[in-house]
């Protein structure tokens, strides 16, 4: 998945530093004025997460042993209020995920600071996938701290907690610093040396957040009135154009089959109708209730018309059928009922003939076949009599 980092400066309409890349892995990296002068082609990454600059954050390590989000805000609201330099209640949280002992990464910012670079965000055509803090989102060997020296200042990430600050501050914090051996100090080259490794340039720097992405996942500020909701209406546009041409084929698909359907039908209505008529006027004091039977009886007693219970035969095989279709029907003495009809292919015209013979009908095809223009043969089938 490819994924773009942003690192923002200290405002919505300062530098922004991008990178992006696959997991761990960078591929490029650079610098735009604003938000707005990010071009297209990052922007289309599948995952962006936002940097921020985390001066303005109060983060410790605490023991939360609640699973609520509603229970982790009040808890968290409590532990922070000898911390804060304004009031909890004016705090939007972000919390990380417990530990074997329940122990949590959380952070505070102001929520109006926050409410204002969400703005910003929105303004700028930006959809982020996650917004942390940069010292939230370095990660040291197996949890050791991480001391980094970058553009604005420190970024300090230690075991119970981190900070951002700018160096006139700092400078009081070096020498506390060194007490702490478990911490990686970093700087970018061209920024005071804290007696660790230097990167050499932003790539590095963009290389080495990358890195601390694909340990951990760091906690997120999209929770609450910032939840990131399901795309459905983009996931809709998305799908739209498959979506309506596959209705257009499911509609052609069924015309097609409803016209079939009506045309087989009709045309099994028109030879019982048929059927039914040739019956009655044979036969004109006996009621119809189920010409199948009583034509078979008739036959039985030899006194009536072959083409009766033949055309009833083929009348009930048919308007089952939704591939035959019967053009012509008529009786000839010395041949037996014969039937024109048209068919996709050899398989129904037997499926059909089975069907008869089942119901003793002797069945034979007669006459020349040939194929028309739509691919479908037409053809003769004799029914000769009974068995």
């Amino acid at each position: 998945m490819q994924r773009l980092l942003l690192r923002m400066g200290p405002g919505p309409d300062q530098q922004v530093e991008w990178a992006i890349g696959s997991g761990a892995e960078l591929e490029r990296s650079g610098s735009v004025p604003s938000l707005e002068a990010l071009p297209d082609s990052l922007r289309a990454a599948e995952e962006i997460v936002v940097v921020l600059r985390g001066d303005r954050a109060a983060t410790r390590r605490l023991l939360l042993p609640v699973r609520r989000d509603g229970a982790l805000e009040a808890a968290a609201r409590l532990a922070f209020e000898d911390v804060l330099a304004t009031p909890a209640e004016e705090c939007h949280f972000a919390f990380g995920p417990a530990d074997a002992q329940g122990y949590r990464r959380v952070s505070a910012v102001p929520a109006d600071w926050f409410a204002a670079w969400m703005a910003g965000f929105e303004e700028a055509g930006i959809d982020p996938d996650l917004v942390t803090l940069d010292h939230l989102a370095l990660a040291g060997e197996q949890g050791e701290g991480v001391v980094l020296h970058d553009r604005y200042g420190m970024v300090v990430r230690l075991p119970e907690g981190g900070m951002t600050t700018d160096m006139e501050f700092a400078e009081y914090l070096l020498a506390d610093l060194e007490g702490h051996d478990e911490a990686l100090k970093l700087s970018v080259a061209g920024r005071k040396p804290l007696g660790g490794p230097v990167l050499a340039d932003q790539r590095a720097l963009g290389a080495f957040y990358f890195a601390s992405l694909d340990r951990e996942t760091p906690p997120s500020f999209l929770r609450g009135a910032y939840r990131r909701r399901a795309d459905w209406f983009g996931q809709v546009r998305e799908w739209r154009a498959p979506a309506a041409l596959a209705a257009a084929c499911l509609v052609v698909w069924l015309a097609a089959l409803l016209a079939d359907g009506i045309r087989h039908q009709a045309g099994a209505d028109d030879l019982r109708d048929e059927a039914r008529q040739l019956f009655t006027e044979a036969y004109p004091d006996v009621p119809v209730r189920n010409l199948s039977r009583q034509a078979a009886v008739r036959a039985g007693q030899g006194g009536a018309p072959l083409f009766l219970p033949l055309s009833v035969a083929l009348a009930e095989e048919m308007e089952g059928s939704e591939s035959l279709e019967l053009t012509g029907l008529r009786y000839e003495a010395g041949e037996g009922l014969v039937a024109d009809l048209r068919f996709p292919d050899a398989a129904a015209i037997e499926a059909l003939k089975e069907k008869l013979n089942a119901r003793g009908v002797i069945t034979e095809e007669g006459g020349s076949l040939r194929r028309d223009d739509d691919g479908r043969f037409a053809g003769q089938l004799l029914l000769r009599g009974m068995s």
